[in-house]
């Protein structure tokens, strides 16, 4: 099976302009089927605002470039390192969100219903593709987080596309918004997205990216540096990488 590895656990492959973003690539080992989507730098740096055909990303219309994703596939796993450690933020802090991952999740959407219109599509559920997540402080020793990678709270690059999300059937003339998104907030986890209109979601991430919240309070570790996403044979899906990001306390 192919593999990459970086010698040095703290070699840069490709250098993150902003150091709360995932700053170098420690190993890769693609698994199957992952098809073009095999450069792990694409994990690196500040999560996509745009899509392939260059409108904004939006909780409905995710990335879905090699350029901008990763795919890790069955047997496959991403190891990435943060520049600086990434500290456990208290409860009272972020929502006791320590990073997030963005992968290419997007919602499901219903414009037919009274309340949902193809410029205000309504939520009807998400799509997600797994990838089990794994924190280490000093790259040897891994401890096991609950949750996905490639799930919960969809990327949004923008706050203010306009109309409010032009998806799906109609992508090559997204509008790129004006106001952009803090890849640093974490949403609130508490938020059920389901039932919600896209200008709804909008206000309800309150100028979050979006991405996949981790705590990592229960290992017990003070602060983390490394990540690792895992995807076991047999899981059934392809999870798809975009970006890690370090929680700043507000």
């Amino acid at each position: 099976m192919q593999k990459f590895l970086i010698a040095a656990a703290s070699a840069v492959v490709v250098s993150s302009a902003h150091a709360q973003f995932a700053d170098s690539v420690v190993e890769f080992i693609p698994g199957s089927n992952v098809g073009a989507f095999d450069d792990p730098s694409s994990a690196l740096g500040e999560p996509s605002r745009l899509t392939d055909s260059g409108g904004a990303t939006t909780p409905f219309f995710a990335a879905a470039d090699p350029s901008r994703l990763v795919t890790v596939g069955e047997g496959g796993s991403l190891t990435i390192a943060f520049a600086s450690p990434v500290v456990d933020n208290p409860a009272s802090v972020q929502f006791g969100i320590d990073f997030l991952v963005f992968g290419n999740a997007f919602f499901f959407d219903d414009f037919s219903s009274p309340q949902g219109t193809p410029e205000d599509p309504v939520a009807t559920g998400v799509f997600a593709e797994g990838g089990s997540v794994e924190v280490s402080a000093d790259g040897v020793n891994f401890f096991p987080l609950s949750g996905v990678a490639d799930g919960s709270f969809p990327t949004l690059g923008f706050t203010d596309p306009d109309p409010v999300l032009d998806i799906g059937f109609d992508g090559l003339d997204l509008p790129v918004g004006t106001t952009p998104t803090d890849f640093t907030i974490a949403v609130d986890p508490s938020l059920d997205p389901i039932g919600l209109s896209a200008s709804e979601l909008i206000a309800a991430y309150d100028g979050s990216g979006g991405g996949a919240g981790f705590d990592f309070s229960s290992t017990g570790l003070s602060s983390i540096q490394f990540v690792r996403i895992t995807n076991p044979v047999g899981s059934g899906v392809t999870p798809e990488i975009d970006g890690f990001a370090d929680v700043i306390p507000e």
